[in-house]
């Protein structure tokens, strides 16, 4: 580990003050002709993973590698800034890790990223890895980036406080399996956190709750009424303006019986300080029915840990105090859609951005990276997942046994992952931002539902054109 401002020699790349992670492996200097790569990944929760993966594949790899990954302390759009300065300077590491739809879709708009159809067909370790992750970055004929992790949208919910609103532990360990046939419904949830309001089990405002975003979870509420997002057989874009009226009016009902804190449901107020009291609320077990991401999982044992007062690190990892489903359906006897999953990515820089031409060797290291030998273990326990399909998983089952890892349900979720659009060929970044902004119209009381869903569909037709089927 090196602190401070350094320069890799060798590797073309700079290495700014706030890296706080620099690290080497593959063959020993001199043993033999070898391709000299560099790396780069943010800091995620403080769990250096990504570049752990990259570490571990180095000496695997099919051809001699010499690698040196920085970690960066920073946000992940301040590291996203930095990549792409590096790029236009001739200057930036021949693999970058990126996280975000948005920032793949810009980075490969930017011409700096190397497309990888090639580089796939190559190596057979990519065949296993799940078709569905691959779409999303496959767009204008290529393939651009290698998908190496993946998370989810969950619904988590507070066992002691359904046990004070006396549900017996039947009810409690089949809640799971209501919400997977569609007998626990949105309206359940709502009229259950209700009570848990009218009898002091929760507080005002922490009845329903969901991690702060930019984007406010609007697609889950949306999708929860049947509305579609994209339609993989005509390849577009999809918005089912009565679903979304629905959704619009679940969301103003939840802050208008105060079951859900108006900051949760508002993008312009996901802050550092607004996620920080959020995580802090849940890892102290004051909210009945939450929507968070499998990624949350290490904040939260974190602060029940190291705080007084916090609920046991150990007895919530081990399902004694937290159950976790899929997404509520909003139509009785209809399973909740397919879970919304999002990946994790490596991308390759192209002799443009880096100065070098070292996209093969960087191909068979992000091959290597891939294998179930390094990818699963490298992420275990990070509340991201592997990549590679692994069918077979009985969530319901392993919710009833209090001794599972709640983790481990939480991956038996991804067998339903959707399919989602390319980030490259859909701007599925602007569609969400119209559904964000005109649902916080319909929250503030400014457009009734009606209104607000009309307006975001006149919107996206502007917008998307030809790219938008409207329901």
């Amino acid at each position: 580990m090196v602190l401070g401002s350094l320069w890799l020699t060798g590797c073309g790349s700079p290495v700014a003050a706030n890296a706080i992670i620099v690290q080497s492996a593959g063959v020993p200097p001199g043993a033999v002709s070898s391709t000299e790569l560099s790396a780069w990944y943010p800091l995620l929760n403080s769990h250096p993973w990504p570049g752990e993966m990259l570490l571990a594949a180095a000496p695997v790899a099919q051809q001699p590698i010499r690698l040196v990954v920085t970690g960066y302390d920073t946000t992940e759009a301040e590291y996203f800034q930095m990549l792409l300065a590096a790029a236009e300077s001739g200057r930036a590491p021949d693999v970058a890790y990126l996280s975000t739809s948005d920032n793949i879709r810009r980075a490969v708009a930017t011409g700096l990223v190397a497309p990888l159809n090639d580089c796939r067909a190559t190596y057979p370790a990519f065949e296993p890895v799940r078709n569905e992750m691959w779409l999303r970055v496959t767009g204008h004929g290529e393939t651009w980036a290698v998908p190496v992790a993946m998370s989810s949208n969950i619904l988590f919910y507070d066992k002691e406080k359904l046990r004070a609103l006396g549900w017996s532990a039947a009810e409690i360990n089949s809640l799971p399996a209501r919400v997977a046939t569609g007998t626990f419904t949105w309206s359940d949830l709502r009229d259950t956190a209700a009570d848990a309001l009218a009898a002091d089990v929760v507080r005002p405002g922490y009845g329903f709750s969901q991690t702060p975003a930019d984007h406010t979870r609007i697609t889950s509420h949306y999708m929860a009424y049947g509305g579609r997002i994209y339609d993989p057989t005509r390849d577009r874009l999809v918005i089912d303006r009565a679903a979304l009226v629905q959704a619009y009016a679940f969301r103003r009902d939840l802050l208008a019986d105060d079951l859900t804190l108006p900051f949760v449901l508002d993008g312009a107020q996901n802050t550092w300080s607004a996620r920080a009291l959020w995580h802090d609320a849940i890892a102290h077990s004051t909210v009945l029915f939450w929507i968070g991401r499998s990624t949350d999982w290490e904040k939260w044992q974190a602060i029940a840990a190291g705080v007084g007062g916090g609920a046991p690190a150990q007895a919530d990892a081990t399902g004694e105090r937290w159950g976790l489903a899929r997404v509520p359906s909003a139509v009785p006897g209809q399973p909740p859609r397919l879970v919304e999953a999002s990946a994790s990515y490596f991308v390759i820089l192209n002799e443009r951005a880096t100065g070098r031409q070292n996209q093969h060797a960087a191909c068979a290291l992000l091959a290597a990276a891939i294998t179930p030998a390094i990818n699963g273990p490298t992420v275990a326990g990070s509340g991201w997942f592997a990549v590679v399909d692994a069918a077979g998983h009985d969530m319901v089952g392993q919710q009833a046994d209090e001794a599972v890892h709640l983790l481990d349900a939480a991956g038996a979720l991804l067998d339903g992952t959707a399919v989602m659009p390319s980030v490259v060929d859909h701007d599925l970044s602007l569609y969400e931002d119209v559904l964000t902004e005109f649902a916080q119209q319909a929250q503030t009381g400014q457009m009734t539902p009606d209104e607000a869903a009309a307006a975001a569909v006149r919107q996206l037709r502007l917008a998307l054109g030809d790219d938008l089927i409207v329901e």
